[in-house]
């Protein structure tokens, strides 16, 4: 049963549930017994839901109905549906709706520029029924609100998660939020959706991520692999995930299968502890810290690679309190090209605190490749918990801008001094060494810890190359 609502509110919980309507024994008929682990699982994680009572829920489903632009809220005193068109009308649900919730996510996307509409009472879908059904068998009752999304393609995710966070935030109490999703429906010969031999490339990549809580990278999943798959999961997720603010404490994934063509995952993404959630409004007072930049001189006017270690410590700002980037940049030939970077974060002691990059440019200019894996480097090195707003001012930031890599032949020609190191197998896998990483004398050291940092065993065929950075520090 829910607990006394809190005067400020916060996402307790984030969860990843499937929806497939054989998972409900009485829809499934006994298949559902083909997708055990993923039944149990769905029941001993709404049983620990509902043990850790949330004042609140809130189901992001991909099954509900969508409108081009914009977000759907589902409206009226109660949620309720059944099983009747998958053959269990004997299956019905009732809850009441969480109008406060509700309420406040229409005002929250609407302060964000984001369109909504109100989704009339009618049948749940089964994306938000599914979850929901586990849940009540578990035991819930309470207040209960179903968001459905944009059109695919459309974007708006993190944004939306913001949305949801402050939108908690202001109804109070402690809500979870229960993104709805199965993966590739394409998995094997006669799926529901047809097959593609790329079905299962999505899911296992999808999975890898999850499994490392590096949820800010299901955003970069190839769209023609998500196309292929014929998925509903990533949207879904990633707003979770933002409403939570990328934070990964508690995460685990609870099984994955996918015995009918569709692949099914449970997962909780975050739970929270004695500390709470960091919603993107934790603070408005969040100082820019050290950006090296000359006196009086905005970021905004700073067009020289020696402003890149401000750049990313301004994106970085900009994400843990929600607040817009700064204004335009004036791209000279330095900035105004694509190139492969690593943001490292270093606490005030030297030590490591995050560290993401890109080989391959993903944006036109430098700018929004830093900004992108400052953000990756701060919330999602899995290695480390996301960095905090208190902890900003104390860190530093370095950007190391990738030249162009050169193959090489023999140990002889690195030296992790001057060089950074590419490695890759034959089926693709790849890692990398940035040059000047302390520990790291020899080629050999060099090469073995790009070895053991990629997963790639000390005896296997790898092509190596070697690369030279522009490296910026605060």
């Amino acid at each position: 049963m829910p607990m006394k609502a809190e005067a400020q509110g916060r996402i307790c919980e984030a969860v990843l549930m499937p929806h497939a309507p054989i998972l409900i024994p009485e829809v499934g008929g006994g298949r559902e017994r083909e997708a055990g682990a993923t039944v149990d699982s769905l029941r001993r994680l709404a049983g620990e839901i509902v043990a850790g009572g949330p004042d609140s829920v809130l189901v992001v489903s991909p099954h509900s109905p969508r409108r081009p632009g914009q977000f759907g809220i589902w409206s009226g005193n109660s949620l309720t549906g059944d099983m009747s068109r998958f053959g269990a009308p004997g299956i019905a649900l009732e809850l009441p709706a969480d109008r406060s919730l509700a309420g406040h996510l229409g005002e929250t996307l609407r302060s964000k520029g984001m369109e909504h509409w109100q989704i009339q009472p009618g049948p749940l879908d089964h994306g938000a029924f599914v979850p929901l059904c586990f849940l009540a068998r578990a035991g819930w009752t309470g207040p209960t609100a179903v968001m459905g999304l944009n059109l695919p393609g459309e974007g708006g995710w993190r944004l939306a998660g913001r949305a949801v966070a402050e939108a908690v935030r202001l109804r109070g109490g402690r809500t979870l939020v229960l993104a709805s999703g199965d993966m590739s429906h394409r998995l094997i010969p006669g799926a529901p959706a047809g097959y593609s031999p790329r079905a299962k490339d999505f899911d296992g990549e999808f999975l890898r991520l999850l499994k490392l809580a590096n949820y800010d990278s299901l955003a970069r999943i190839d769209p023609g692999l998500q196309e292929d798959a014929a998925e509903d999961v990533v949207d879904s997720t990633l707003i979770a995930a933002h409403a939570v603010g990328l934070q990964n404490e508690a995460h685990e994934v609870f099984s994955y299968e996918g015995p009918f063509g569709v692949g099914y995952c449970v997962a909780r993404l975050f739970r929270d502890g004695d500390r709470g959630s960091r919603t993107p409004e934790a603070s408005r007072s969040v100082g820019a810290g050290n950006t090296n930049l000359e006196p009086g001189k905005s970021i905004a006017q700073c067009d020289t690679g020696e402003c890149l270690p401000a750049v990313a410590r301004e994106a970085v700002r900009a994400e843990l309190i929600g607040a817009p980037l700064n204004g335009s940049w004036r791209l000279n030939h330095y900035l105004n090209r694509p190139a492969g970077v690593f943001v490292t974060i270093r606490q005030p002691d030297g030590r490591l605190r995050g560290c993401r990059g890109t080989i391959v440019a993903r944006h036109d200019n430098l700018i929004e490749e830093v900004r992108s894996v400052a953000v990756t480097s701060a919330f999602s090195d899995g290695r480390f918990e996301p960095l905090s707003v208190t902890e900003l001012a104390d860190v530093s930031f370095e950007v190391s801008v990738l030249h162009p890599a050169e193959p090489v032949a023999t140990l002889t020609e690195l030296d992790p001094e001057t060089f950074g190191v590419i490695i890759a197998t034959a089926d693709g896998r790849r890692g990398l060494m940035l040059p000047q990483v302390e520990g790291l004398d020899t080629a050999e050291d060099q090469v073995f810890a790009t070895r053991r940092k990629a997963g790639i065993g000390p005896d296997e065929a790898v092509s190596l190359a070697r690369f030279t950075v522009d490296r910026f520090v605060e």
